[in-house]
């Protein structure tokens, strides 16, 4: 564990969401939460998914947590729960990949440390959050920036859940894709965008 993970403030980061407290987080547990995904699965792209999808599920619930063995209880819980998801659900039998961004992002992890730089990219960022269809940017916006749950976003779209939680993975997926085009994405910018930054709209 670093030391950062062990003053006293770190949790108060976490609760408001800072940048920091995502990119510590990220560092410490990402690797071998992936990892682990991936001796579920057997599939090394669906593995990070996994993760970034844990990591957003954290900062979405961080102030209920208050120490960080339950942090990472909550990590790989989560991480187990969705892989055991996966491999009872319906989904293509192909070949793992490699995942080729993954050996450049500690640079670009790095990069965005820097808040000038970071404050940047989150514009840039919703840039290309606007060329989104407009059905997939309405559920990211109704679910990280309103708040809603998906029953509740669901209500306001005037759909079922079912439809909005695809969307919901429809949208993250294309998120990234293009976020990654334009070298915007590293995976601790992609959660604080999503999970902080969004907040403010």
């Amino acid at each position: 564990m670093t030391v950062s993970l062990l003053n006293r403030d770190f949790i108060a980061r976490f609760q408001r969401g800072s940048y920091e407290s995502v990119s510590e987080l990220y560092h410490l547990y990402y690797a071998e939460l992936t990892e682990f995904a991936r001796q579920l699965i057997l599939n090394e792209v669906e593995a990070h998914h996994i993760a970034q999808e844990t990591f957003i599920k954290l900062y979405m619930m961080r102030e209920q947590f208050d120490n960080t063995p339950n942090i990472k209880t909550f990590l790989y819980t989560t991480v187990r729960n969705i892989c055991f998801a996966f491999i009872k659900s319906p989904h293509p039998d192909v070949p793992s990949e490699q995942v080729n961004w993954y050996a450049n992002e500690q640079q670009l992890a790095n990069r965005f440390n820097n808040e000038a730089v970071r404050n940047e990219a989150i514009q840039q960022a919703y840039n290309v959050l606007e060329q989104l269809p407009v059905h997939l940017r309405t559920v990211l916006l109704l679910i990280f920036s309103k708040r809603l749950n998906i029953p509740e976003a669901a209500e306001q779209m005037a759909t079922d859940a079912v439809t909005v939680s695809k969307q919901r993975i429809e949208a993250i997926r294309l998120l990234r894709e293009q976020l990654y085009t334009k070298q915007l994405f590293s995976v601790p910018f992609f959660i604080y965008f999503l999970v902080s930054a969004l907040r403010t709209t």
